[in-house]
């Protein structure tokens, strides 16, 4: 697959930089989430059973992590998007968002 024509060289360069940068971010955050419910798990485990303080702080950290997760998931897969059919995210086109917009794509690489 050829890259898009609308983009010079140096903004393919650059819009890959960012889609790095997003997704180390990204990366970032979920391992830190994820340390942070072994943490609080122990903790729960500590305290024991039926402490209201630790279970709410575990389920606060799973729904973060959960959240976290998929911020990394979704960085991963905007960037394979990029690298593998140099489509990049919308957000960094321009490109307003809906189906017409992606029926214009297609078409123009066919």
């Amino acid at each position: 697959m050829q890259p898009d024509a609308r983009f010079s060289d140096q903004q393919l360069l650059e819009i890959e930089s960012d889609l790095l940068r997003r997704l180390a971010a990204a990366n970032a955050a979920y391992q830190d989430a994820k340390a942070k419910v072994t943490r609080l798990h122990q903790l729960a485990h500590d305290l024991g059973p039926g402490h209201s303080d630790g279970y709410f702080a575990l389920r606060h950290a799973i729904r973060i992590e959960r959240t976290s997760f998929k911020r990394y998931a979704e960085a991963l897969r905007s960037f394979n998007e990029f690298i593998l059919r140099y489509k990049p995210p919308r957000d960094l086109t321009g490109a307003p968002p809906g189906p017409a917009n992606d029926a214009g794509q297609k078409g123009a690489s066919s």
